[in-house]
């Protein structure tokens, strides 16, 4: 079994590119348009932002499609369904990501629309872009629930293929249980921005881990063997 080790390296640097955007979109791109409270009306002035954003967005989604693709091979070496399982989430978060900016842009074509000076539907519209805003939210909500999911099945693989040292394979664990956890506690309640935090800086710390000693393949448990 040819299983390149080089590709751990590969992968710190694909890890460290998802937390980099995840970081721009969020805080920087979409979040301070999208949850402002005239959101309807400021949406179009910033149309390049909001554009720029979920394309960037859908790349992200892409990354970790093309990261499930690319671990398949190692994860095998282990378990082939703990693979299938993996990439099944990712593919599901991918369309699921699809959808959610599908809604982003749709809010545009409503601001646009909006903010015309001869519009007489005002009224249409403002509840219009309030019920996709809200669609919007619910559909993150479970963009962040599936990502999770295949979050947690990535650093469970790491704790059984050893690729990674196993107290970041648990940290791994830990943190994106705390990730899901709030992401339940925010659909029935409002959660805590905060507890997002540990899964951020665990992804940093294996990414770093990762660019500098890449995968460990000589403690790769192998079901073939």
């Amino acid at each position: 079994m040819n299983l390149n080790p080089k590709t751990g390296r590969i992968m710190g640097f694909l890890f460290l590119t998802q937390f980099v955007l995840g970081v721009l979109i969020n805080f920087f791109l979409l979040g301070p348009v999208i949850f402002d409270e005239n959101f309807l009306t400021i949406t179009s002035f910033h149309s390049t932002l909001v554009i720029t954003a979920a394309l960037l967005a859908v790349l992200l989604s892409c990354i970790s499609l093309w990261i499930a693709i690319a671990l398949k091979p190692f994860f095998n070496a282990y378990n082939y369904s703990l693979a299938l399982w993996y990439l099944g989430f990712t593919i599901i978060g991918f369309v699921i990501t699809l959808v959610d900016n599908t809604i982003i842009l749709s809010i545009l074509s409503v601001s646009n629309d909006f903010i015309k000076p001869d519009v007489s539907n005002t009224k249409y519209l403002a509840s219009l872009g309030d019920l996709l805003l809200q669609m919007r939210g619910w559909i993150h909500m479970m963009d962040m629930l599936i990502g999770g999911l295949s979050i947690a099945t990535l650093y469970y693989g790491f704790c059984q293929t050893k690729l990674i040292p196993s107290v970041l394979s648990i940290l791994g664990c830990i943190a994106t249980l705390v990730m899901l956890g709030n992401v339940l506690w925010s659909i029935y309640d409002t959660g805590l921005m905060v507890l997002y935090l540990p899964v951020g800086l665990i992804q940093i710390v294996i990414s770093i881990w990762l660019i500098i000693r890449g995968f460990n393949t000589t403690k790769l448990v192998s079901s073939d063997t």
